[in-house]
């Protein structure tokens, strides 16, 4: 008998440490939000460079769900449909935009969201999507990164033109120097008047 109630007592402290374990680990996770959500399918023909599965959601600036799935559409080349759970509270709307924004140095990517406050129609939902639909952009810094290589091209163009303009201004101001070292070594050359030959006919 007493070896049976040891063996019930290790079971229970067993299963109590278990258990222990799971609800820490579910905390750990930031899952214990037991809340209503709401999920949509963001399309994107934009890059998502950096976005991964997990990743934060937010709507001005406040955390209200993550990224559920990454996905290629078969269907189009140029499109990318993300999955997204986000608080039922959250004023999700037709117009809703969903953007790529980076956080920190080492530049981890996130959804952000953003609703026009006179918007109230909801989002659609299309027929073969098991989520409504929002529309979504790239990242501000890989545009940036995409438009360098013209705005270099704009750079590199008119600092040539400033550079024509400098050589232009310092052979305009040798041809003034000249004409000033002249005057100075001989000023009859301004005050002194033309000359009234007149044209010799040859003989």
């Amino acid at each position: 008998m007493e070896k049976e109630a040891n063996y019930f007592t290790i079971g229970v402290f067993v299963s109590l440490t278990l258990l222990a374990l799971v609800g820490f680990s579910i905390w750990l996770a930031g899952v214990h939000d037991f809340g209503h959500h709401q999920r949509y399918t963001v399309y994107f023909t934009d890059p998502v460079n950096g976005l991964s599965g997990e990743a934060v959601v937010t709507y001005k600036g406040v955390e209200v769900g993550k990224v559920l799935e990454l996905r290629l559409s078969p269907t189009r080349k140029d499109l990318v449909k993300v999955d997204i759970e986000v608080k039922d509270d959250t004023p999700v709307r037709a117009g809703t935009k969903a953007s790529i924004g980076v956080r920190g140095m080492i530049g981890v990517s996130y959804v952000q969201l953003t609703t026009d406050n006179a918007d109230q129609n909801p989002p659609p939902s299309l027929p073969d999507e098991k989520y409504p639909v929002l529309r979504g952009t790239g990242s501000k810094l890989d545009k940036f990164f995409d438009d360098l290589p013209q705005v270099s091209q704009h750079l590199m163009t008119t600092l040539s033109g400033i550079d024509d303009l400098t050589r232009q201004g310092t052979k305009t101001a040798d041809s003034i120097r000249g004409l000033s070292d002249k005057l100075t070594m001989n000023p009859s050359q301004i005050i002194s008047s033309p000359s009234r030959e007149g044209v010799k006919i040859p003989k």
